[in-house]
């Protein structure tokens, strides 16, 4: 077949010349088939198992034999020599990477820059921020000097998603290096545990420790190089539907809470912080009766002989609203005997707002909420926001990261929070907060990362990656290959199989 001309009519049939029709999917055709050639015919040699930088060995002197041991230790890394099999173990100096927190728009926005046949990769391509933003975040990450952990709302809204759940999960445990951070009721109820029992000791008010390692499952910590292995979380069945469903309902529910923001009696900003500090005694105990509600349901279900489905079992699983309750209850426990006082200190506890307004992850969650209910009835907005996850990870996670990137409504209400609240009612953490209202800024912030880096840091990370790292353009790309791959295995086990 001849090859066709960029300015030729497209072979596809439609109106437009071959350059602005299909060649950007022909040519990652090309490099996908390259990619599953490799894989499929490569000879797996010593090599392999070690990764660059190759450079010459200690011990024999051959040339660029002298490789990365796939499995560093948290203090230390090793190099290997293919040739004779030397092995050397090198230290590894603390390091504290920056928790930058990159919100899910981010995360579609450089899926679409890296997947030319993503319909809006061209528009994508237009604004220069997206290619600046990725190799920045590469080279970072790269020296470790940052980490962008994931959550399970990355993990949901990209299962909700219109952009295959593959590739989005693809890129954002790229940047997270598989780190995870909490559920953000996780993260209430520690803070609220350790807060009530200060209280209880008449210890208030104390100093916060806001400690990236209390809010992940693992240490952020850690020198990361050479092999990362990953287990895939693809959705289960219906998982996208009951996402779907959930999010219908959700989207419903802030339609109406919004209409009533909007035809409320005016009220100050710090009566609405109040009002919401106060909403949150009234979720715990209204989860906790819809729960036994729940349970009650399913042993009737039970007890007639009906079959226990998936959608009533998970019924009867305990929200994490109970466990803050159960907490609550085992620490009065120990300074209370008598039930009626445990009950009386957890009510005079839950319904003060001067109390509530001390802890970090509800002070902004009732900031932000003020802020809707203020765009609601003041500005005349009329378009209710789709979900409340950014709120959840904002007044979760915040403290705890050296910035967040985050979309323009949450960063405007954050930024405008009156100044004519009391002292105790504004959010003082250090954490910078970034939009594209100001992308530039974020530019200008992650090349002040690197540019600050130790000279000790920056020789650690030379001897690791070697020198002029390029960013990991062919990422989507490799990972449709091995998709493909991973078809046609199965292909042919059913064949073999049938």
């Amino acid at each position: 077949m001849s090859k066709i001309g960029p300015n030729n009519p497209c072979p596809c049939g439609g109106t437009k010349k071959y350059k602005k029709c299909c060649r950007r999917k022909d040519e990652e055709k090309v490099k996908i088939t390259k990619i599953k050639s490799d894989v499929n015919f490569k000879k797996f040699t010593r090599k392999d198992l070690l990764s660059e930088p190759f450079t010459d060995c200690p011990n024999c002197n051959r040339l660029k034999s002298y490789g990365l041991s796939p499995l560093p230790s948290a203090t230390s890394y090793s190099k290997e020599c293919t040739e004779c099999g030397h092995i050397q173990h090198y230290p590894l100096p603390k390091i504290k990477k920056k928790l930058v927190y990159l919100d899910q728009f981010v995360v579609s926005n450089l899926v679409k820059l890296l997947d030319p046949s993503h319909k809006s990769h061209q528009e994508i391509k237009k604004d220069p921020f997206w290619e600046n933003l990725f190799i920045k975040l590469e080279k970072l990450q790269d020296a470790n000097l940052i980490i962008c952990p994931d959550t399970f709302y990355h993990r949901e809204e990209s299962i909700a998603g219109e952009i295959p759940f593959y590739l989005m999960e693809r890129l954002y445990e790229h940047f997270s290096e598989g780190k995870t951070l909490l559920p953000h009721l996780v993260v209430y109820k520690h803070q609220i545990i350790e807060h009530f029992e200060k209280w209880l000791k008449q210890e208030i008010p104390f100093d916060w420790e806001f400690k990236p390692r209390t809010i992940g499952w693992e240490d952020f910590d850690e020198w990361s190089f050479g092999i990362m292995v990953s287990v895939r979380n693809s959705p289960r069945n219906g998982e996208r539907d009951k996402l779907l469903k959930n999010n219908n309902e959700i989207k419903k529910g802030l339609i109406n809470l919004w209409t009533d923001w909007t035809n409320e009696q005016s009220a100050t900003y710090k009566e609405r912080v109040e009002r919401e500090l106060l909403g949150f005694k009234k979720l715990l105990f209204s989860s906790a009766y819809q729960h036994k509600q729940n349970q009650a349901e399913v042993i009737q279900k039970a007890a007639r002989g009906g079959d226990i489905t998936e959608e009533l079992f998970e019924k009867i699983i305990s929200p994490l609203t109970n466990d803050i309750l159960d907490d609550l209850g085992n620490i009065a426990r120990g300074y209370y005997h008598a039930p009626q006082e445990i009950a009386a200190k957890i009510d005079e506890y839950l319904s003060n707002p001067q109390i509530l307004i001390q802890i970090p992850s509800l002070k902004i969650s009732s900031l932000m909420y003020a802020g809707l209910a203020h765009r609601a009835n003041m500005s005349g907005q009329k378009k209710a926001p789709k979900s409340l996850n950014d709120v959840h990870f904002i007044s979760a996670y915040l403290p705890y990261c050296e910035s967040m990137f985050i979309d323009k409504e949450c960063a405007t209400i954050l930024k405008e929070i009156p100044r004519e609240l009391p002292d105790e009612y504004k959010i003082k953490y250090s954490t910078k907060i970034f939009s594209l209202a100001n992308k530039d800024e974020f530019l200008e912030y992650l090349d002040d990362i690197y540019n600050n880096a130790s000279n000790e840091h920056m020789q650690v990370v030379k001897e690791l990656n070697g020198e002029n790292q390029q960013p990991y353009w062919n990422i989507l790309i490799q990972e449709k290959a091995e998709k493909e791959l991973e078809a046609e295995e199965e292909e042919k086990e059913k064949e073999s199989l049938g």
